[in-house]
């Protein structure tokens, strides 16, 4: 046997020894898995005895005062203050279950010993490495850039009397959010010591982006679309105006992109937003800004017309009676968003504008394109889903009584073409997007309410069965049963859809008749 064999074989069996006597507690070390083992410590805190859970609470309570420490951050002669949390300090590692695992799992040699010290009264603190996310880092920066530092203005335009005027900007400083968060992150996760401190941030100074010249190029109208709300409530016209005048105005120069929920701002009073209609889980309802949407939806077709970039669109989850099907652009904040990039080569400037119950869109740029090439939208529907009636009983409400409390919408599923002509020849015909919208019911509340059990009893049977015409039968001795549909509107849309393929083939029929007595010899 050689030398190299017989250190193998020594080593093995020293290990089957050392896995023997460790996996030979098994049933001791499987009743204690559930705690941490006696002598284990975080940070000096004794977490023997607690499980994991117990322990990460533990953590939490002592990374607590990490996150309620001050970082004065300074720039410019300025200075802000930002806790701990709103930097994002966190635990690098999940250290209560690593204290958990401690002599329990992991290579068996290791596992031994470290059991084996614990037993002779040693022990294992596991110390707490915090660091700050990068994300939460970032935002916050960006977010108070205006409070550290004189911000740079670009050159701009304005548009009074149907004309572009310019608009000198003023030279700033900018941090460079990406420097000063590798900096800070680096201090924090090496020399902080987890007290109130103060940090420099990287700042550089920055002229206004844009000369007269290039912004003078401004002057041609690549994309317009308009949209009525005159039939809206006072509070959505509200909204509908003042999301308009925080998009007018938007100027991109090339490659510059916007995010259109950025622009419209928060939704709420102080932002200028009122109460109003707007869709939510399948409902309408009354939201700060219900209405933006047509906001959106107008700038969209604008753009797309102007065949300006499109980042980022989605559609309602039901039908809106402004525009075509697939036209539409929904904002939901934090959930939908309309995001485009001027992709031209020029500076691009978005006006917006409400007059006589109308919203109106142009975008401004330099056109290139061939002055022959038309660009035009065409929807198409694809599918149709109809809805139903759902009939709800209601005690608060008199017998007999019944209130359509949400209309209905018809579902569909639906695509958006792009057709491009040059001197009115088609040269392409390209699906842009596809868009579908659920279907929802409509609801009526019938009311049940009587002084007699019986009535009530009865009402609530018929509503049960969901069939409109029993339900007409069971309300008519109480009051006006009219009020409720006998047929859904999915059966009246195939009632409809009958009619109008057995009046076609009537007309087809009379239409045949007429041509053969024209042809027939007198």
């Amino acid at each position: 046997m050689n030398k190299n064999m017989k250190k193998s074989l020594i080593l093995s069996a020293f290990l089957m020894m050392a896995g023997g006597l460790f996996f030979g507690q098994s049933v001791e070390a499987k009743a204690a898995d559930a705690t941490i083992a006696k002598g284990v410590t975080i940070e000096g805190m004794d977490v023997s005895g607690l499980t994991a859970s117990e322990a990460s609470e533990k953590v939490g309570d002592y990374l607590a005062s990490f996150e309620q420490a001050t970082f004065t951050l300074n720039a410019e002669g300025k200075s802000i203050d930002a806790t701990g949390a709103e930097l994002g300090i966190h635990s690098l590692t999940d250290v209560a279950a690593q204290a958990a695992d401690y002599g329990k799992k992991g290579n068996p040699l290791a596992c031994y010993m470290a059991s084996t010290d614990l037993k002779a009264g040693k022990t294992k603190d596991f110390g707490v490495s915090v660091a700050a996310d990068i994300h939460t880092m970032k935002t916050f920066l960006s977010e108070h850039e205006e409070d550290l530092v004189t911000v740079v203005v670009n050159n701009g335009l304005k548009r009074e009397n149907g004309a572009f005027v310019y608009v000198p900007g003023t030279a700033g400083k900018k941090i460079l959010i990406n420097e000063s968060v590798a900096s800070t992150a680096d201090f924090i996760l090496k020399d902080w010591d987890g007290n109130d401190c103060e940090i420099d941030l990287e700042v550089v100074s920055k002229e206004p982006e844009g000369s007269e010249e290039e912004l003078k190029s401004v002057q041609d109208l690549l994309g317009s679309f308009n949209t009525n709300f005159g039939s809206s409530t006072t509070p959505r016209g509200i909204n509908v105006a003042n999301g308009t005048s925080k998009v007018d105005g938007t100027l991109l120069y090339p490659g510059e992109s916007a995010s259109v929920e950025e622009k419209l701002g928060a939704m709420t009073a102080a932002n200028g937003y009122a109460p109003a209609p707007s869709y939510e889980n399948g409902k309408t309802v009354d939201t700060y800004g219900g209405g933006i949407c047509q906001v959106s939806t107008t700038l969209y077709n604008a753009l797309i017309r102007a065949e300006l970039q499109i980042d980022e669109r989605s559609a309602h989850s039901m039908v809106v009676g402004y525009v075509d099907l697939s036209m539409d652009a929904a904002i939901a904040e934090g959930v939908k968003d309309l995001k485009f990039t001027n992709n031209t080569d020029y500076p691009i400037y978005v006006e917006g504008y409400t007059e006589g119950g109308n919203v109106y869109f142009n975008v401004w740029g330099k056109e290139t394109r061939d002055p022959n090439r038309e660009v035009s939208f065409v929807s198409e529907t694809l599918a149709v889903t109809y809805p139903g009636n759902v009939f709800e009983p209601h005690p608060e409400l008199p017998a007999g009584a019944s209130v359509l409390v949400e209309k209905a919408h018809t579902g569909y599923k639906a695509r958006l073409w792009k057709i491009v002509t040059v001197n009115g020849q088609e040269v392409s015909r390209d699906v842009f997007n596809t868009s579908s919208y659920r279907a929802t019911n409509n609801v009526y509340a019938v009311g049940t309410g009587s002084d007699n059990p019986d009535v009530t009893n009865a009402l609530n049977a018929a509503v049960a069965t969901q069939n409109g015409g029993e339900i007409a039968n069971a309300v008519s001795p109480y009051g006006d049963a009219s009020g409720i549909p006998t047929v859904s509107p999915a059966e009246q849309a195939a009632i409809d859809a009958q009619a109008a393929a057995d009046a076609a083939a009537q007309a087809a029929a009379e239409a045949a008749a007429a041509q053969a007595a024209e042809g027939a010899t007198p």
